[in-house]
């Protein structure tokens, strides 16, 4: 879940060797448009997701801040466990997410009952990445292939960059990473603008 750090069910947010993965939860766009075929994969690039996205708004953080109350207003309702995160920081948390997209994140969290809300956010992260192109699914594909080949040790999770709701920078520096030669993968994906922060 985003409030836990981790695969969301469905896609993770955080980058994690496969011996680190955790349960339930920019930098510039070099590289990323270059369609060069690396090693383990086919040309496709995602060159179109290479934008530089739109930044954290003054709406988004409005939206962290209503996130950050409804989830404060859960636990004092339902409880919770004491290994359970605190609210993260928007200085973090601007760094991961596109403003649209998790503005529809909030939205739809912040509207369930408490035990709802803390029992999963799956839902609400698949609705609000909304539908995925064929041309992602292609690079997810790429992805996991090029994993699977150069860096077995990151979590196949990492392709998950690959959605709406992550900022386009994260995505077009993995993107890079990957069109690199296989001794270099991994060493890039530990870096700065390729690897996410732990927000949750």
């Amino acid at each position: 879940m985003l409030h836990r750090c981790g695969l969301l069910g469905v896609l993770a947010l955080c980058l994690v060797a496969c011996d680190g993965d955790s349960e339930g939860d920019g930098g510039d766009a070099s590289g990323g448009a270059t369609g060069g075929g690396g090693t383990g994969g086919s040309g496709t690039g995602g060159s179109s997701q290479c934008g530089g996205g739109s930044g954290f708004t003054a709406a988004a953080v409005e939206a962290a801040d209503e996130y950050c109350a409804a989830r404060a207003a859960h636990v004092a309702a339902c409880g919770t466990s004491s290994d359970d995160p605190t609210c993260p920081e928007v200085s973090c948390i601007e760094r991961v997410y596109e403003s649209a997209a998790f503005i529809d994140y909030v939205e739809c969290q912040t509207q369930k009952d408490c035990a709802s809300f803390l029992a999963t956010d799956d839902d609400c992260f698949e609705s609000a990445s909304g539908p995925i192109s064929s041309e992602m699914l292609e690079w997810v594909d790429f992805c996991q292939a090029k994993l699977e080949e150069c860096a077995p040790d990151f979590s196949d999770d990492l392709c998950s960059v690959a959605s709406p709701l992550i900022k386009q920078s994260i995505f077009c520096n993995v993107d890079a990473c990957l069109r690199g030669p296989c001794d270099a993968v991994s060493a890039c994906l530990e870096q700065g603008d390729a690897a996410i922060p732990d927000c949750w």
